[in-house]
């Protein structure tokens, strides 16, 4: 029964285990061969229940009873079982150690409970079991999405997959050409490889196997589609394969209809991923373009679709029965010279098998009496495109990047540290907390900011590209002064003594007004203020004491930010007015505390915001006040089941029960039965935990 675990720094794990009554033995695991290795009886160790490992590639073994820890010295290339006697060594413990295991941990020295303290426990994961194969394709039963290149002439020439391919994960990607909108037939569809498959998931014979490259997609400026982050090398990113059949003497994949079917593989603990896969064509081909016409393909028909060069022929009716029962025939074996470990793959059950021993195969077809055996070989013509395609598939994607070079220029497009460059091309210098999506939103409306720079537009303009769109939401107003006056009607039930909230500025006097830019007053004590507006005035006094209430209003604005913005975003917010207000106005920033007073604020939509609604909270006794948002919900009852409220209730804690009181020996066995353990009240027992204790 293994007791314990550990891992030397060097990687080796050691497992202790009792055999029998108490006896103890060590086994350590040989990564090679992925065993445990032979048995090592750790000799007057009796019901040890703990191992860790020590610096010098000593064992420290935790005894009952014993307040110190005895060490040995395992055989690190043991080849039988054998008996290892204590090294005499012995690890010392404080004096208030706990007699508890050792605690799991990624350093030295080994680490164990003291008295009062404790280690934390183990969290349980749950390990990840994932399906092992999955497969997808682009047309099914349900839906048909047909890849239609508009040309029978068309020779599809690269694939380029987004993916994700963990260790041990890989996919294969199978496609096929027709000439009609009808799937192709079983034998018509060709295999590319990407990452890593398990044997009995690779497709008989030669496949072209994909490479991992360098940028994240092979269209310029793009970033890609995958969400697992920045590339990694082998693992993660972009991948790409030429488009090929490999059984055929002439491997081009022509065809106007392309068909798309993927398999995946995974391990069950990990997972391949595809975030986009995309085909391109029709080839554009170094060979017919750049290359005398000697150099051109010069088989077609029958000979192109070969499956290579024939070796040998047998009779077939005497050897398609053992072939399509997956049986070696002697003849053949002895016609290709073939070793004991070949075996057979039927394709095409009487027409088309693969035959494979060690790293060489062939394809066996059935040609009217005779099974013929063709090795795998491209012709010379077919061999110097693919050849060529290897240098095509680096010279193309900077060809499309040297022909994109206006994204450099483009918001969308540029990379993120190339932000910075590009608006200083325009003039703009960027506030270091505006991040990376805002600053690109910036540089595409640079024009429409240029233009209406110093006006209220272009200042509303700013602060909605600065706080995505608190402008355009409500929770940002920008106020010229006139718009702030206050002449107020009598509320009941107001605070009006709220000095620094700029809905409420200094306003103790009652009067009345109504919605709208309008002025009208009924308070007798304020009716002298209307006759500064009449045209009769004609004293130089009375004109400068107009002058003068204007002035109050006039070339002065306000930002009005609720509370609704972000705290960080308040200083972005200062930041961009002081850049982008006019000179001659002088521009305040506020923060709000209620967005909407009725009778106070009263420009409905100049100085007011309608926030999200607030969620009805039900009135808690001890708990909730009048009036500050707390509703009295259900029935009105304070018995909560009346009103199906939820209510705590006392509940019976689980019971613990081992079974009756034992005495043992010390050395001898004993069992604990938990059987007679309870739940809690509408509760299972699902584990039992069990505790050495004092």
């Amino acid at each position: 029964r293994p007791q314990s675990l550990a891992l030397a720094d060097d990687g080796t794990l050691a497992m202790l285990s009792w055999f029998g009554d108490g006896e103890c033995r060590l086994r350590l695991f040989d990564r090679q061969l992925g065993t445990l290795g032979p048995a090592q009886t750790l000799a007057g160790a009796a019901f040890a229940y703990a191992i860790d490992w020590l610096g010098d590639g000593r064992i420290a073994v935790r005894l009952p009873g014993r307040r110190d820890v005895p060490v040995w010295l395992p055989r690190r290339s043991a080849v039988a079982a054998v008996t290892l006697p204590p090294a005499g060594d012995i690890y010392p413990l404080a004096a208030d150690a706990e007699e508890a295991p050792f605690a799991h941990r990624l350093d030295e020295p080994p680490r164990y409970p003291l008295a009062g303290g404790g280690v934390e426990p183990l969290f349980r994961l749950s390990l990840a079991n994932l399906a092992r194969r999955g497969e997808a394709a682009s047309f099914s039963t349900a839906a048909l999405h047909l890849v239609d290149s508009g040309d029978q002439q068309t020779v599809w020439h690269r694939l380029y997959a987004e993916a994700r391919l963990p260790a041990g994960c890989g996919l294969v990607v199978w496609l096929a050409a027709t000439a009609e909108p009808s799937a192709a037939a079983v034998d018509e569809w060709h295999a590319h490889l990407f990452g890593e498959l398990p044997d009995d998931g690779l497709p008989a014979g030669p496949v072209p196997r994909a490479v991992w490259e360098r940028q994240a997609s092979e269209l310029p400026g793009h970033s890609g589609l995958g969400a697992w982050g920045s590339p990694e090398a082998g693992r993660a990113g972009l991948w790409t394969a030429m488009i090929q059949r490999a059984g055929h003497r002439v491997r081009a994949l022509s065809g106007r209809y392309l068909w798309v079917r993927v398999a995946f593989f995974g391990d069950g603990r990990e997972s391949p991923e595809l975030a986009a896969l995309r085909a391109y064509g029709s080839r554009f081909s170094y060979r017919d373009q750049y290359l005398p016409r000697l150099y051109r393909e010069s088989e077609f028909g029958a000979a192109a679709e070969a499956p290579g060069s024939a070796v040998a022929s047998v009779d077939a009716p005497l050897l398609a029965a053992d072939l399509d029962a997956a049986l070696l025939p002697p003849a053949l074996a002895a016609t290709l010279a073939l070793g004991e470990a070949a075996r057979v793959e039927v394709l095409t059950a009487g027409r088309l098998w693969q035959l494979r021993d060690g790293a060489s195969n062939w394809t066996l077809r059935r040609e009217d009496q005779q099974i013929v055996a063709y090795r795998p070989q491209a012709t010379a013509a077919d061999f110097l495109e693919r050849l060529l395609g290897n240098v095509e598939g680096v010279l193309t994607p900077l060809e499309d990047r040297v022909a994109a070079a206006h994204l450099a220029s483009d918001p969308a497009a540029a990379p993120d540290e190339s932000l910075d460059w590009l608006g200083g091309w325009l003039g703009v210098a960027f506030d270091s907390a505006l991040p990376a999506a805002r600053r690109r939103q910036w540089l595409h409306r640079s024009s429409e900011l240029a233009r209406f720079h110093g006006t209220r537009r272009g200042l509303r303009l700013a602060l909605e590209i600065a706080t995505d769109g608190a402008v355009r939401g409500g929770e940002i107003v920008v106020l010229e002064g006139f718009r702030m006056r206050r002449l107020m009607s009598t509320l009941l039930g107001v605070n009006l003594n709220v000095e620094d909230d700029p809905l409420l500025p200094g306003l103790l006097i009652s009067g009345n007004s109504v919605v709208g830019d309008s002025l009208i007053l009924g308070d007798a004590e304020r009716v002298e203020l209307l006759a500064l507006f009449r045209d009769e005035l004609i004293s130089g006094v009375e004109r400068d004491a107009v002058l003068a209430f204007y002035d109050q209003l006039a070339f002065r604005a306000m930002v009005l930010v609720h509370q609704a913005v972000e705290a960080p975003d308040l200083g972005l917010i200062r930041r961009i007015v002081e850049l982008e207000s006019p000179a001659h106005v002088e521009v305040q920033v506020a923060t709000a505390s209620w967005p909407l007073l009725v009778g106070i604020a009263s420009l409905v939509g100049v100085d007011t915001w309608l926030g999200p609604p607030r969620e009805r909270r039900p009135a808690r006794a001890d708990v909730s006040s009048l009036g500050n948002g707390d509703y009295v919900l259900g029935v009105g009852s304070l018995d909560p089941r009346l009103s199906a409220a939820a209510a705590s209730l006392p509940v019976a804690p689980p019971v613990a029960d081992a079974g009756a009181d034992l005495t043992v020996a010390h050395g001898r066995s004993f069992v604990l039965d938990g059987s007679g353990s309870t739940a809690a009240p509408g509760g299972r027992l699902i584990e039992y935990r069990w505790r050495l204790s004092e």
